[in-house]
């Protein structure tokens, strides 16, 4: 994990760390979504991954509850879905943050013990969006568990 960039807490760095952290949950909250509701466990293993990047909003006001803020403006408006994806991960492509993104989604879709098909293709969407080359199709590095049959 020495390769993951660390957020610094600077004044230069607020604005950067606020956009990161919120491009994060968002991913996070929509592959969480993806397979018909969200795990308690997707919301502690979110967190847990966050802490080991350095991007825990709770130390923040505006970063606190973020996750469950991201999930109830994307349940006001459902098919909306990959529009906030490519709105919010926008600038992201080809970038170090793209990778923390993509890792914590995964981290999210593998919370619950399975990676459902759902989630799976949310984590393809983010891929893709983030312009990141393929991973191993059948194995997420960063949960190290195989997809779910269901």
């Amino acid at each position: 994990m020495s390769s993951i960039p660390q957020v610094h807490s600077g004044a230069d760095d607020r604005t950067q760390s606020w956009t990161v952290l919120w491009a994060v949950n968002i991913a996070a909250a929509v592959v969480a979504r993806a397979d018909g509701g969200v795990h308690p466990a997707e919301r502690v293993r979110l967190g847990a991954y966050l802490r080991t990047c350095g991007l825990d909003g709770r130390r923040s006001p505006l970063g606190r509850g973020l996750f469950d803020k991201c999930v109830r403006e994307l349940d006001r408006e459902p098919e909306s879905d990959r529009s906030a994806l490519t709105r919010v991960l926008a600038g992201f492509d080809g970038t170090p943050w793209a990778w923390i993104i993509l890792r914590a989604a995964e981290h999210v879709a593998a919370a619950d013990g399975a990676i459902h098909r759902a989630e799976m293709r949310v984590l393809e969407t983010i891929r893709t969006i983030l312009n990141l080359p393929p991973g191993v199709p059948e194995r997420y590095a960063a949960c190290g568990l195989w997809p779910a049959r269901a």
